[in-house]
């Protein structure tokens, strides 16, 4: 596969980031719309999932099922879901951003300036810092389709979101390799788009990763190995895949009781059709990870036939959750010298404190675990538990429409 031929490499505090020259090109062929590297002082790679912002108009956008709490530092709204953000990156300093999908909701007037606003927070706070984006099932509900949504996301200098292949299903399917010190690739992250809602008459509720993407991620996957391979390589180059909508095999998981770590409050809004996309994981061999948003009341990580299936957690105070529960985000973070990846979450700094009854300011640190290698069934049993009652319980359409 072809390196980057054109690069602009941009060294920040954190990690290395590489682009081609013509930054805002759509990707017409398998090269990388980055290749990041591991945090020069850390050695790892910290990544923030930020999902399901819901964002909308700023300060005359109201919270949604947020008890009054005295320690809000303005009135419950969008600007809370804003703060959160910049409290995770002055406290995590992660060294990259994702945002999976849902990042602005049908009420935003103006969508270009619902992004601009969080966009600034991430300018303002950590200046260099690159980020990818996906879009959810909400985010062409503003004034501006999913195309244009996605070109918009794509036009800040410190994103590394492209559009993507013009044959295939969507906006927004790309990769980022991550190399380690001596260029050798570490580490791939696939991005790719879930879609809205189902675009065939026969078939009803959400969309899916469509089987022409399918194809496009094992060609990507297949000429990834293929290089690492003739670089040396002996093992298989493991990656995570993140998108908006989960897969009907998180259902099946909890069906199973498979132990699980983490909140697990309502039924997986999947499609009603099972794409394959779990299956074709499974053949390329390389996903051990994937992470999606969508719903919000769900932030857990199981294992099911060797794949770590995970939710972000909601991250938006517009959006639905549960009255009175801490919002929260996902991180990740990839060592470069043991090859681990490492996850736990953080949630919001005014009620997570009041939800887990600890006098801690800031924000509470929950579920830290370890996601691959896979540990030990003994090691695993100790943060994991199949004692969980599975919710069938979805939001209604009114309330997927705020």
């Amino acid at each position: 596969m072809a390196a980057l031929r054109v690069s602009l490499a941009v060294a920040c505090a954190a990690a290395v980031v590489s682009r081609a020259a013509a930054v805002h090109r759509q990707v017409y062929s398998t090269e990388p719309a980055a290749t990041i590297g591991y945090n020069k002082q850390t050695g790892k790679l910290k990544i923030l999932q930020f999902a399901d912002m819901h964002y909308e108009n700023g300060a005359s956008t109201k919270c949604s099922q947020i008890p009054s709490h005295a320690d809000w530092p303005y009135p419950c709204s969008d600007l809370n879901t804003t703060e959160f953000l910049r409290e995770l990156l002055v406290l995590e300093k992660p060294d990259f951003v994702v945002f999976t999908g849902d990042n602005i909701d049908g009420g935003a007037v103006d969508a270009k300036t619902s992004i601009d606003e969080w966009v600034q927070i991430l300018k303002d706070t950590a200046p260099n810092t690159h980020w990818a984006a996906v879009e959810g099932n909400h985010d062409q509900q503003s004034d501006q389709n999913r195309s244009t949504v996605m070109k918009i996301l794509s036009d800040f200098s410190e994103s590394v979101s492209v559009t993507g292949p013009s044959w295939i299903h969507g906006y927004g399917n790309y990769y980022v390799k991550v190399n380690d010190d001596k260029g050798a690739n570490a580490f791939n992250l696939y991005f790719m788009d879930s879609g809205d809602n189902s675009k065939l008459s026969t078939v009803h509720g959400y969309d899916w990763v469509w089987t022409n993407q399918q194809a496009w991620f094992l060609n990507v996957s297949a000429g990834l190995q293929a290089d690492a391979r003739a670089a040396g390589a002996t093992t298989i180059i493991p990656a995570m895949a993140l998108f908006h909508i989960c897969l009907p095999e998180y259902t099946m998981m909890l069906d199973a009781k498979t132990p699980i770590v983490g909140h697990q409050g309502e039924a997986c809004g999947c499609a009603s059709v099972d794409s394959g996309l779990f299956t074709a994981f499974m053949e390329a061999g390389d996903v051990r990870i994937a992470t999606v948003g969508h719903d919000h009341n769900n932030d857990y990580c199981g294992n099911w036939k060797g794949i770590e299936l995970c939710y972000g957690g909601g991250a938006g105070f517009h959006a639905y959750g549960y009255t009175g529960r801490a919002r929260r985000a996902r991180f990740f973070e990839i060592d470069q010298a043991t090859g681990t990846v490492m996850t736990w979450k953080r949630a919001d700094p005014w009620l997570g404190p009041v939800q887990y009854k600890t006098n801690q300011t800031g924000m509470p640190k929950l579920d830290f675990e370890q996601l691959y290698p896979t540990p030990s069934a003994a090691e695993r049993s100790k943060v994991r538990s199949s004692d969980y009652t599975q919710s069938f319980w979805r939001p209604s359409a009114e309330q997927e429409a705020d």
